[in-house]
């Protein structure tokens, strides 16, 4: 044996030896503190009264009763046993995973229960799961037969079925999935399906591929639009002639006009201060339409038009500044919806906020306990 190798070797020894004793003094440390693991949830019974509640009314359809599975896959986590127990129980055959997550309702996924859709998804899960027909049984008053197709084949990035929804809607008008699936990932998410003029912005918009935050900044202009004449359409309209209404839309809201002094409570939340690389990073809410409006124009995006929402507590809206050398500057605004998730976060001309503003909002974050959905359509939209 040569000296390299007697070397790799004692190398090798030590490293073991090495890792048995942190290994032994772990084990000390636990026995000491009497550290316990949570126990695994191996049966039906041992899940909390929440989860078990969601299988009750559904009990009628299984293939099995809930009461007999046992749990062998070795993960922790609830959720995911949770959808062990709901396959056992209910499917014989695989389901789209967004008809699963169904079962999972996610304080990150706020728009899975739009109301006007009349869509069970859970009943759609156990359909497609035994090997029905989800179109004839479910879908069919909703969707057409292509349509429901796509809703059942929607890709795994397309989280929520609501979102599997418009992701169909869109899909039926484009051979492009990526557009498909940029257009589940906007604002439309909040509108019921059975709505002609929102099923018509998603085929423009299918037809006119652009990024989510153009696509969000047209849907609160048609959104107003529709609002204020109710006989407006978007036959014949082209996304240029809309870019162009939208801009004068904004140059209306710069002015002032549709800005009233009204004041609101807001979110609970305090303001925050945070300190890198010697600036004072601060997060201040916005409490008043003067605010607001001022807000909007000097980082020249339409914030203004979430008074509404802002006054009946469904959204608070946040400023992001940056103090150094005694100089302000103004690096973000953020919404936060009323679930204390963070739905959006736009920088000046709504571009995307800077890597540094992004990790003070992370921060943010995780100091309030607040969501921030990993699948986030403002920062795979860059």
């Amino acid at each position: 044996m040569g000296k390299r190798t007697k070397l790799r070797e004692a190398q090798k020894r030590a490293a073991e030896q090495a890792l048995a004793a942190r290994l032994c003094a772990h084990s000390r440390l636990r026995r000491r503190y009497k550290v316990r693991d949570k126990a695994f949830i191996a049966s039906y019974s041992e899940f909390p009264p929440e989860f078990r509640a969601r299988i009750k009314p559904y009990e009628r359809y299984g293939l099995r009763p809930p009461e007999e599975w046992r749990c062998h896959i070795r993960v922790r986590c609830a959720q995911k046993r949770f959808l062990e127990l709901v396959k056992f129980s209910f499917a014989r055959f695989p389901v789209a995973p967004h008809l699963a997550n169904a079962w999972l309702p996610d304080p990150a996924e706020p728009d899975i229960g739009v109301p006007g859709n009349g869509l069970d998804f859970r009943l759609c899960y156990i359909v497609a799961g035994r090997g029905g027909s989800p179109y004839r049984e479910c879908l069919r008053a909703h969707l057409s037969r292509l349509e429901a197709h796509h809703f059942l084949t929607a890709p795994p990035e397309v989280a929520s079925s609501q979102r599997a929804l418009w992701y169909a809607m869109a899909r039926v008008h484009t051979d492009d999935v990526r557009v498909a699936v940029r257009i589940a990932r906007t604002k439309l998410v909040a509108f019921p399906i059975g709505i002609s003029f929102w099923r018509e912005a998603a085929r423009v918009f299918a037809h006119n591929p652009t990024t989510p935050l153009e696509m969000n900044d047209l849907i609160d202009y048609l959104e107003a639009e529709a609002a204020g004449d109710p006989n407006f359409d978007l036959s014949g309209r082209t996304l240029q002639s809309l870019r162009g209404r939208m801009e004068a839309w904004h140059t209306m809201l710069r002015t002032g006009a549709a800005v009233s002094r009204d004041r609101w409570v807001g979110n609970p939340l305090p303001n925050a201060v945070y300190e890198y690389d010697n600036a004072l990073w601060r997060l201040t809410q916005i409490k008043t339409g003067i605010r607001l409006f001022e807000e909007g124009e000097r980082m020249r995006h339409c914030v203004v038009t979430y008074l509404n929402r802002c006054i009946q507590g469904e959204s608070s809206i946040w400023s992001l500044t940056c103090e150094h050398n005694g100089r302000v500057l103004r690096c973000a605004t953020i919404e936060l919806l009323r679930q204390n998730v963070i739905a959006q976060s736009r920088a000046f001309a709504n571009g995307l906020p800077s890597m540094m503003a992004r990790s003070v909002i992370e921060a943010w974050a995780k100091d309030y306990g607040l969501s921030w959905p990993p699948d986030d359509f403002l920062v795979r939209a860059a």
